[in-house]
């Protein structure tokens, strides 16, 4: 079955093939060492590089002219964090609203750039430009960070489940990559995976969900995987753990966009630790985008390390987190750690006195539905359409007894959230995904009284 790109990258010319061995070749000790550096090094590393982002953006990149000069802030302003923290944020809806050339540094050709369609969990779509030198950049890093976790070898297979392919294939022969697209069907999907049989996946959580709960899973029990990475949704880690069990190896989780690259991956420990050379990472409040101290709960704010085309600087990056700077992980890396992920600002849900239930307090009760009451769904959506009302969709794979069902999910629901709301269970025969194939567990209708 042949299916159109959604988001077709030009892939790299010999020459940036070339640059990308030459590149990692020279730094990958350098990034594996990195994440073992004291913490006073890693910040002034990312310092440094603010600095120099901002003064080039200042000066090459229209928008972020405007934009600090509006404030009156100047390059030379920024000395220290405190420094930093002044520099004015930036939204996705304010960067679409831009005339694209405004968004790119000025001596840079748009003929000749890659191009990557970010629309996420927040519908709003947004073009994201970088060049050869991002993916070089980027690389050294991404291989770090599965060495780390699973120990990733130059000669595994890794086959990307993804709407497009990216750049490249491989490193000069090396970490050779296969892209299978995400709108194949399930049983394709499978087929592909069996025929290719790697040693490392990556792929949205929902569609290895729904590949392992297909009649032809018997025949993903060939395959012998070294790991399994999620990304692009949220998933609960309850939902990885049960991957985990199914494919008999570690599933780790990564959080990222293409906005920031890879912010955090999951450790065998399970702890998500920030790639801090590939991004900057900060936790804001919602209201006034100042910074929260340590363990609060705010929203995820980034600072692109490696894209000079296009730079995105203080983003607000629309989820919600906290992160944990004095933790010591026993696996060794020394970055800070992301703790208390809730998922999307825009998929909390909120009661009558304004409290807000994180969204991944909502997925565990999903999950939670389907692993220990036995809901034989493939898909499900829990969407708040009132401050009092809730409903539960899912696509069944079998005959369900609806009022057994419905009685179970409203006890178990006004355990965990309490009885202000209604909630009413659905089976439906598809639940609708974003362009970008993703699939939205949690959605809330209700306009949040931030």
């Amino acid at each position: 079955m042949q299916v159109p790109e959604r988001n077709m990258m030009r892939p790299l010319t010999v020459v940036e093939h070339v640059k990308l061995a030459a590149y990692f070749v020279a730094n990958f000790r350098r990034a594996d060492a990195f994440v073992r550096a004291d913490a006073a090094v890693i910040r002034a590393y990312q310092l440094a590089h603010i600095k120099s982002l901002i003064a080039f953006a200042y000066r090459e990149v229209p928008f972020y002219r405007a934009k600090y000069s509006q404030v009156g802030l100047h390059p030379s302003d920024i000395r220290t964090w405190d420094d930093f923290a002044k520099v004015p944020t930036v939204s996705k809806a304010e960067l679409v609203a831009q005339a694209p050339k405004d968004l790119l540094a000025n001596r840079k050709r748009n003929d000749h750039l890659i191009v990557s369609r970010s629309s996420g969990s927040s519908g709003v779509i947004l073009d994201v430009r970088y060049d050869g030198s991002y993916v070089a950049r980027q690389r050294p890093t991404k291989t770090r960070m599965f060495k780390h976790a699973f120990g990733l070898s130059p000669f595994d297979k890794q086959i990307n489940i993804s709407t497009s392919h990216y750049p490249y294939r491989s490193i000069a022969g090396l970490y050779k990559i296969n892209y299978v697209h995400s709108r194949l069907s399930v049983p394709e999907l499978i087929d592909s995976l069996v025929a290719s049989r790697p040693d490392f996946v990556r792929c949205l959580p929902s569609l290895l969900l729904e590949m392992v709960k297909h009649r032809m899973a018997g025949e993903l029990s060939k395959l012998t995987l070294k790991a399994v990475s999620t990304n692009s949704e949220y998933s609960s880690q309850l939902q990885r753990d049960y991957l985990a069990n199914f494919f008999g190896c570690p599933v780790f989780d990564e959080y990222s966009s293409e906005e920031l690259s890879t912010m955090a991956l999951q450790c065998q420990h399970q702890a998500y630790h920030l790639q801090e050379d590939l991004s900057y990472v900060e936790i804001t409040d919602t209201r006034t985008d100042s910074v929260l101290s340590p363990k609060e709960i705010g929203e995820i704010t980034g600072t692109s390390l490696i894209n000079n085309v296009m730079p995105f600087i203080r983003y607000r990056q629309g989820d919600l987190a906290s992160v944990d700077a004095t933790t010591q992980c026993r696996c060794g890396s020394r970055t800070r750690i992301f703790t208390n992920i809730s998922g999307r600002r825009n998929a909390e849900f909120t009661c009558r006195d304004g409290r807000k239930i994180p969204s991944a307090r909502l997925l565990d009760w999903t999950y939670e539905l389907v692993l220990q009451h036995k809901l034989p769904a493939l898909q499900f959506q829990l969407v708040q359409t009132s401050l009092t009302e809730v409903q539960f969709k899912f696509v069944p794979f079998q005959a369900v007894p609806n009022e057994q069902f419905q009685r179970i999910a409203e006890d178990t629901f006004r355990h965990n959230f309490g009885g202000e709301f209604s909630l009413v269970c659905e089976p439906v025969e598809s639940v609708e995904k974003t362009e970008a194939g993703k699939h939205l567990p949690i959605r809330s209708l209700v306009e949040s009284r931030l």
